[in-house]
């Protein structure tokens, strides 16, 4: 959802980069900004063919003036998925608090896939420190470090790779619960690094017993087992939706489960 109201810094217009910007470029920087596609994180999907029809330029003059655009202000653009993260979104429209940060974090919903996921859950810069530790839950809870720089792969290969995966290597480290799952290995082993992981997610909960009742889930119901590259996500939505729920009982809003927006969470193991 896109926020309805933005910050804009008026002094943008003595600003050296936006000034050098051709009339064209600066009404792009602006819908940019302004644009009802723009949501209330700073990085968000653009429409070539909306700019092109509301700036009221061609669509090859967008194209380019993007570009243009990006590079002067410093911004990221991802051309493939047409994608834009301006940095310094937070120090204008951040200082809002864990809560309302949370909520603003609903809008990574509608954020395709891209290699500027990775810098924009990393920029904290402009946060508080407890507005800079949602930011971090939920980029834990998505795992996106191991999706960048990594080429899609059609379902049959992923479950081809997944039929070969070692024994051996899964029970690498000492196991404390142990999940039965779909494919070659019969097992997946919670060890103890995943464990800590998920306890520092969820300060509040009981971590060990919500995985014994997921454990328990799933051998009640085995036609919904999961790929060992499957369990980290399903633990942690199990735990997130926990969560939740408890937060609802006590009349509180409930907290937002992060999406994986195409993202590869089952290549944490």
């Amino acid at each position: 959802m896109a926020a309805k109201y933005r910050k804009i810094d008026p002094r943008m217009w003595h600003d050296e980069a936006f000034s050098a910007l051709s009339k064209d470029d600066k009404l792009i920087a602006i819908f940019c900004l302004t644009s009802s596609q723009t949501n209330r994180i700073g990085i968000f999907y653009l429409s070539p063919a909306l700019a092109s029809e509301q700036i009221g330029i061609t669509l090859d003059g967008y194209h380019k003036g993007i570009k243009r655009v990006s590079d002067a202000l410093g911004w990221g653009f991802d051309k493939a998925r047409n994608v834009v993260y301006m940095p310094t979104w937070w120090k204008y429209n951040g200082q809002c608090g864990p809560k309302t940060m949370t909520g603003h974090l609903k809008d990574l919903h509608d954020v395709p896939k891209t290699p500027l996921l990775k810098l924009f859950f990393e920029n904290t810069k402009y946060l508080k420190k407890d507005e800079a530790r949602v930011l971090d839950t939920h980029a834990k809870g998505i795992a996106y470090p191991s999706a960048f720089g990594v080429q899609e792969q059609e379902q049959e290969q992923e479950q081809e790779q997944e039929q070969n995966i070692d024994s051996s290597e899964v029970n690498s480290e000492p196991s404390m619960l142990e999940f039965p799952v779909v494919g070659k290995v019969k097992e997946w082993h919670l060890v103890r690094s995943h464990f800590d992981e998920l306890q520092e997610c969820f300060p509040e909960r009981n971590v060990m017993d919500e995985c014994r009742k997921a454990l328990g889930w799933l051998n009640a119901n085995p036609s919904r087992r999961k790929t060992p590259r499957g369990m980290p996500k399903f633990l942690y939505g199990w735990i997130e939706r926990s969560q939740n729920k408890a937060v609802g009982m006590n009349g509180a809003k409930k907290e937002y489960v992060p999406p994986s927006h195409g993202i590869d969470l089952e290549r944490l193991v």
